[in-house]
């Protein structure tokens, strides 16, 4: 007598499932889900999964990836949609159960959601940009003011003047030093 052992699904799994904000499907043939669990509340009043083609190419590289990966998990980067008024973010993981192509699709917040940190950098950077550009606008200026001052020098000067250009030529060696970090003009192509 051969000893067949069923498996049995405890009850409380789609309650963690739940709690634990997962959605768990399974990707169809015909480009559809079908809910393995109960589904948490954000995951209704989504926009069509079908019309979000990050999600469609993920599910195309992840039956690619898990034909030669049997036992395998990958994991989508993040992605966003639309659920009501608020913008969810995701990341959805596939694996193969029993030929079957199951997602399991995980709201991240919190420390998880990137996105105010890659909203600062790009502020960072932009303000980075203008700084740069003001800095360069120092440059051509300069570059003017030392000529003319060079040109002063040497001309034939009464002893007054000289003092003059002299304090001129040491104010102008300070601007130059703190000038000479800041980003170099730009040349015209």
């Amino acid at each position: 007598m051969t000893n067949v052992t069923q498996e049995v699904f405890d009850p409380a799994l789609g309650e963690v499932m739940r709690v634990l904000d997962l959605a768990i499907v399974e990707w169809v043939a015909d480009e559809q889900y079908r809910p393995l669990a109960r589904l948490p509340e954000w995951f209704t009043g989504t926009a069509s999964w079908m019309s979000l083609p990050f999600l469609q190419h993920f599910v195309d590289e992840a039956r690619r990836y898990l034909h030669d990966h049997l036992g395998g998990v990958l994991a989508s980067d993040q992605f966003t949609t639309q659920s009501g008024d608020q913008e969810l973010l995701l990341r959805a993981r596939a694996l193969k159960i029993n030929r079957r192509l199951v997602l399991a699709i995980e709201r991240l917040e919190g420390a998880s959601d990137i996105r105010p940190v890659l909203r600062k950098a790009r502020q960072q950077a932009l303000d980075h940009e203008v700084l740069t550009n003001k800095a360069r606008a120092i440059q051509k200026p300069l570059a003017a003011v030392s000529e003319a001052v060079a040109a002063l020098q040497r001309v034939e000067l009464s002893d007054e003047q000289r003092r003059r250009v002299d304090a001129l030529v040491a104010s102008l060696q300070k601007l130059q030093a703190a000038a000479a970090p800041l980003p170099a003009a730009r040349k015209r192509r």
